[in-house]
């Protein structure tokens, strides 16, 4: 009789057991389904690589068509047809890259002195990058660097009356924080200010100094001529404003190269 009860006790342990085991093994479905799982995978994988061959080939075609765009002949021209600087030239020369525009620095009895140099916006610029295709192909590259030198003479011959004009902006700080920031339009005849700004230190902000103005100078007025001369004083000098002129419009060329350069790194890297 106890033999009986025990294995009875035996027969409904197994019997509540065993559908709890059999539920843990998956069934055929579940497992075509983590197969197929698998299967999207290794498809997502191998388009991912074949996506990164296409991006990789692009970026080739691009850099490809970035060196085309600047060719040997173009660097060589555009390097020669600036000017060179004039002997004896008081400023040191900065490249703005983002605008055609250039910086110049000095120092000069205790005052620092920074010019940002721009072009009138009524200027056009004509490019010499890619004129080869227009040339007749007989020509040398000193012929057509010399031509290109000259094609912003022939542009002032063009204009007739107008001369070659440069928009300064002069600023003039003293050690003790005060200064003079002048708007100024420069030719070859003139030095013309047109505006006026007094800075002077603020205690709390260095930084940020008190501004007092602009003051538009009346034209003609002797304060407006007695300013022109105090800024030639500080070596912004009439015969400095072609050279400045010529460096801006070739200096446009020179930004088309390094924009290139710099993409064609950024597509190689």
């Amino acid at each position: 009789m106890a033999m009986s009860m025990s294995c009875m006790v035996l027969r409904r342990a197994f019997s509540t057991v065993a559908p709890r085991a059999l539920r843990t093994i998956p069934s055929p479905k579940i497992l075509s389904s983590a197969v197929s799982k698998m299967d999207i995978s290794s498809y997502s994988a191998h388009h991912f690589c074949t996506d990164a061959k296409k991006i990789n080939l692009l970026d080739q075609k691009l850099i490809k068509v970035l060196k085309s765009r600047i060719t040997p002949r173009d660097r060589s021209a555009v390097a020669k047809a600036m000017p060179p600087v004039p002997a004896g030239f008081p400023f040191t020369i900065k490249d703005v890259n983002y605008y055609n525009s250039i910086n110049l620095k000095r120092e000069l009895d205790g005052e620092k002195i920074d010019v940002d140099v721009d072009l009138p916006d009524s200027v056009e610029y004509n490019s010499i990058i890619g004129d080869e295709s227009e040339s007749d192909g007989g020509s040398d590259v000193s012929s057509s660097e010399e031509e290109y030198s000259t094609d912003s003479d022939r542009k002032e011959e063009s204009t007739a009356d107008t001369l070659p004009t440069v928009l300064l902006q002069v600023k003039i700080m003293k050690e003790n924080g005060k200064g003079l920031r002048f708007n100024v339009s420069a030719t070859s005849d003139d030095i013309r200010v047109t505006r006026v700004t007094v800075m002077e230190p603020d205690p709390d902000y260095p930084e940020y100094p008190h501004r007092f103005g602009p003051y538009t100078l009346e034209e003609g007025s002797d304060l407006q001529s007695a300013l022109g001369e105090f800024i030639e004083k500080k070596g912004v000098e009439k015969k400095y404003v072609e050279f400045l002129y010529n460096y801006l419009f070739r200096n446009d060329d020179g930004r088309e190269v390094l924009m290139v350069d710099k993409m064609e790194k950024f597509f190689d890297e």
